[in-house]
């Protein structure tokens, strides 16, 4: 009797076993190891699209070997995910750099000053600590200055750039590069051991949301 109960509590608990074993298969990356949940979720508005932001700074260098990366994989998305990139700051310089961002959208030049940020500070080994250093930066870019002090100074400019600011601290972005999904989940680049896998961890909480 008492060897059968055993044998009895022995296969239920291998029978446990076995179905912990496989949930975790069923999913390959786990809350709190691969991606946080963030805690202010209610407060996003939700859309027909999911949402993907990537939180940046131009003098990261983490974020600039990701930016390729990023770039290509953003190719590749379906037209029901809404990518977009949002500066982070926690400094003055920051700020400016965020500044250039979004002047850079007003302009219509990102696709030339972005790359071209990222490479002043991270190759050049600039700081960009100045207006008039990041001038030179759209300068080269063949913006005039007056172009560019007119889109820098602008208030729709500033005004973007506290935006940015309260979201990063909403969603509890403290470093980058980070990516936040539907303002429900942040991926950063210290949870993965690659960027690679980090775009994966993504691609599944994209996944994710869709099927809700």
């Amino acid at each position: 009797m008492r060897s059968n109960y055993k044998n009895n509590l022995l296969s239920l608990f291998s029978g446990l076993v076995l179905l912990a074993v496989s949930t975790v298969s069923a999913q390959p990356y786990i809350a709190g190891v691969h991606y946080a949940e963030v805690p202010t979720q209610k407060s996003f508005v939700r859309t027909d699209k999911v949402q993907v932001t990537e939180f940046f700074w131009y003098g990261c260098p983490h974020c600039f070997k990701f930016d390729p990366l990023v770039n290509t994989w953003q190719a590749t998305l379906p037209e029901d995910v809404a990518f977009n990139h949002s500066p982070s700051m926690w400094s003055e310089p920051m700020k400016l750099h965020a500044r250039a961002y979004y002047a850079a959208i007003t302009l219509g030049v990102l696709d030339s000053v972005h790359p071209a940020l990222f490479n002043a500070m991270n190759v050049d080994g600039q700081r960009l600590t100045s207006k008039a250093e990041i001038a030179k930066i759209f300068e080269q870019q063949g913006v005039k200055a007056e172009e560019f002090n007119n889109a820098f100074d602008a208030f729709g400019t500033i005004s973007k750039v506290k935006q940015a600011d309260q979201r990063a601290r909403s969603l509890r972005v403290s470093g980058v590069p980070a990516i936040i999904i539907n303002g429900k989940y942040r991926v950063s680049a210290g949870m993965v051991k690659t960027y690679a896998e980090m775009l994966k961890v993504v691609d599944f909480l994209i996944e994710k949301e869709r099927n809700l």
